[in-house]
């Protein structure tokens, strides 16, 4: 019987392991998560553009769809601009050791093309591991009454 439940124990210690693995994932990708949204509210294009995805797709609320390119670009020309991004609640969930997918709800402060608009938005992103760093390769967001 000891043999039996030393084997189980041993067995289980992997599964604690990946457990807490995937926590240090979910809360190290959801403080990028959160970042993100800083560097775009303060049009810090260089650390926003190192963690989207070359074929990244950033889905507004409206069916806008821009790429890696045209999100830095629109920041860049003031086409977009994030005045400010208020996370209401936001939560991670690893699926494996690669991928973390953000679901969040939030108040979007942004102007589009000089005009002030406002937001509350529910959004799902969906973070790649690319060799040691995460990368946002998806995003999608749809309008809350």
């Amino acid at each position: 019987m000891k043999k039996i439940v030393l084997f189980l124990t041993l067995l289980g210690l992997p599964l604690v392991n990946i457990a807490q693995a995937g926590a240090a994932e979910e809360a190290r990708v959801l403080q990028l998560h959160f970042d993100k949204f800083r560097w775009m509210a303060t049009e810090q294009l260089d650390s926003l553009g190192s963690i989207l995805d070359k074929r990244v797709r950033y889905i507004h609320s409206n069916g806008w769809v821009e790429s890696r390119e045209e999100v830095l670009e629109n920041l860049r020309s003031d086409k977009l601009g994030y005045r400010a991004v208020i996370v209401e609640e936001a939560q991670a969930r690893a699926y494996g050791n690669r991928s973390v997918v953000v679901v969040g709800k939030g108040n979007f402060q942004v102007t589009m093309e000089g005009k002030p608009l406002e937001f509350k938005l529910l959004y799902t992103e969906v973070y790649v591991r690319h060799k040691k760093s995460w990368k946002l390769v998806s995003r999608h967001a749809c309008k809350l009454q």
